[in-house]
């Protein structure tokens, strides 16, 4: 039988709460209806509510249905998120972005802006949810061109 298991972790790296995952879906308090999200929801069920927590996943855990759900609790969230996830809202295409070069970005908040969705283009797509801060401010950043093999910044 294989486990697998999550955790939460202090800045410092040390490992305050655990859960191990059998297979089985979690049982959890407020169910968002994906196996990924309620082990999130699990593993968060130990957080004190509206305390200023903030949670960090990747797109394996990622849905808009969680981060909402966690934001009822009062918990932020910030994860990347694939581009099947994200339920109609409207960003850029892949093409659109790519066509605009590296570094592009197109955002959409909720009309609350409680929930941000940012998508970028830097050697690929990267689209990112957060409930914690949204694009601003931008600021470039060094990045490597292999093309014209040099640094370059990059909005």
């Amino acid at each position: 039988m294989a486990l697998a298991g999550n955790c939460k972790m202090r800045e410092n790296g040390f490992v305050h709460d655990f859960w191990l995952c059998d297979g089985m879906a979690p049982k959890v308090e407020s169910p968002v209806g994906f196996f990924a999200a309620d082990v999130v929801m699990k593993v968060c069920e130990t957080l004190p509510k509206h305390k200023g927590y903030k949670v960090f996943f990747d797109n394996y855990f990622a849905f808009l249905e969680l981060q909402e759900a966690l934001l009822r609790d009062g918990i932020h969230s910030v994860a990347t998120i694939q581009s099947n996830r994200l339920r109609g809202c409207p960003v850029m295409s892949s093409n659109e972005l790519k066509q605009k070069g590296r570094g592009a970005t197109d955002f959409r908040c909720t009309k609350d802006n409680k929930l941000c969705v940012v998508k970028w283009f830097d050697n690929r797509e990267v689209i990112l949810a957060s409930t914690y801060k949204c694009v601003d401010p931008v600021t470039p950043v060094r990045r490597w061109d292999k093309r014209q093999r040099q640094f370059i910044d990059v909005p």
